[in-house]
């Protein structure tokens, strides 16, 4: 993945900040389906320990600095969408990354759990 200099910038900036444990890249771009107009998904995951509601949505404002990023708080996504991120996303920056595994561990592990919910809720949907 080439990252252009905006988002070196940004990732130097959240190398600075100690409640960002990890930045990754997801989506499109991370995907290599990436078309000209595509945006870059970011996800910011949090350090163990930092409260995520509005504190995130503060970081959020924090780092969005560019018109072709979109950034988003991994504490702070539903399951589904944290399985996505952990499966499809390249890690840009991780400050611990024995922390940042048992995280994503930990949210795999709650993902299974609750995948035949998700499955049962996505077969109601698509009948009605």
């Amino acid at each position: 993945v080439v990252t252009p200099p905006h988002l070196v910038s940004l990732v130097d900036r959240v190398r600075r900040d100690p409640d960002v444990l990890a930045v990754i890249l997801f989506g499109s771009r991370a995907r290599g389906e990436a078309s000209a107009g595509s945006d870059f998904d970011l996800c910011l995951v949090l350090t163990p320990g930092v409260r995520a509601g509005l504190p995130s949505a503060r970081k959020r404002l924090d780092y969005l600095t560019a018109a072709d990023v979109d950034l988003v708080v991994f504490q702070d996504l539903p399951l589904p969408l944290q399985s996505r991120v952990l499966r499809e996303g390249q890690v840009l920056f991780a400050r611990d990354e024995d922390a940042l595994y048992a995280l994503a561990l930990r949210a795999v592990r709650d993902f299974e759990l609750f995948r035949p919910i998700y499955r049962a809720y996505l077969d109601q949907v698509g009948r009605d």
